[in-house]
């Protein structure tokens, strides 16, 4: 048997199908200016890694907290 058949399957669509409308006002417009400018700038300059606590020095640690508690991962 071939594994592929000759047939084809055809739907009809509606045509009575409304367009929808969309109504703006300047709250709406004023937010979406505001969203697309933020989120255009958030990838702005990612291909530098930046680290930004490269500069500071860790903590000094007295004592060992968890020796101290006697609490271990095991």
């Amino acid at each position: 048997m071939d594994c592929c058949s000759n047939k084809s399957i055809v739907k009809k669509a509606e045509d009575n199908l409304k367009k929808s409308q969309v109504e703006l006002d300047t709250n709406k417009i004023v937010f979406l200016q505001a969203f697309f400018h933020s989120y255009v700038n958030l990838f702005e300059g990612l291909e530098f890694n930046v680290v930004s606590f490269i500069n500071y020095n860790p903590p000094w640690i007295e004592k060992d907290i968890l020796v101290l508690h006697e609490t271990f991962l095991i």
